[in-house]
């Protein structure tokens, strides 16, 4: 089978820790540039640049002719704060669940003086407003509800980074919790997977991804992970990283 390189974990100019220049659309075309063929945009806790994002990947692939496969997400943090990346096929199904978590995050007016702009892009790319409600506070949504309430819209969800000391599934419950049904798991160093699995602190069975979790432009494509397919298609890789491929 053929190998595809892939970013599932990028954040755009919404998410309030990220450059006010990393525009979704520019995201697209520098990950096209770049030769990245699997790219899911993964604001915190909201999908709100999402069209923009699947604007750009379907131009890229219309006038330039360049195979892009682009899939809608999110950076859920769950009542236990842990970091899980929720992706979707299409965006019809991200804007779902984005409403959805919406009406889980806390009432908190968003200060972008002390946690950076939340800023909103059309779909040409340019700035539209900025989102009024703090987006890096917990959902009222935990860790046992995220899968089946994103396989509800027909996505699948895994925990991000879970070698990391903040925001990850280790570092705040100190255990993989098996019962979750989590498919796969991220991790920031992918020399790190291996080890994690061979101390069964992570099933051996479980597929090990890594992406840039970019927060500025000049992140992506720091990590070029490749990923075995029979297709460039949201089905076919949603099936390997369920391990059914």
């Amino acid at each position: 089978m053929p190998l595809f390189s892939y970013d599932l974990h990028l954040h755009s100019c919404l998410s309030p820790c990220a450059d006010d220049e990393n525009n979704p659309v520019d995201l697209v075309m520098l990950g096209a540039l770049l030769g990245i063929q699997i790219l899911a945009l993964t604001d915190h806790n909201s999908g709100k640049n999402l069209p923009a994002f699947f604007a750009a990947a379907k131009q890229v692939k219309e006038e330039q002719g360049i195979p892009l496969l682009a899939l809608g997400g999110m950076e859920l943090t769950t009542a236990e704060e842990v970091h899980t990346l929720c992706l979707f096929e299409n965006c019809e199904a991200a804007l779902a669940f984005d409403r959805l978590v919406e009406a889980k995050l806390p009432n908190i007016d968003h200060r972008p003086e002390i946690f950076g702009r939340q800023l909103l892009v059309d779909e040409k790319g340019e700035e539209c407003g900025e989102y009024p409600k703090l987006l890096i506070p917990a959902a009222d949504i935990s860790l046992y509800e995220v899968r089946p309430l994103v396989e509800d819209l027909g996505g699948i969800c895994f925990p991000a980074h879970i070698d990391r000391s903040s925001y990850s599934l280790l570092a705040n419950l100190g255990l993989f919790p098996t019962d979750c049904g989590f498919p796969c798991f991220e991790v920031a160093d992918i020399a790190k997977a291996e080890e994690l699995m061979r101390l069964g602190v992570v099933p051996s069975s479980l597929l090990p991804l890594s992406s840039s979790d970019a927060h500025r432009l000049e992140d992506l494509g720091s990590k070029q992970q490749k990923i075995e397919l029979p297709e460039l298609s949201a089905p076919a890789l949603f099936a390997k990283l369920k391990g059914i491929l």
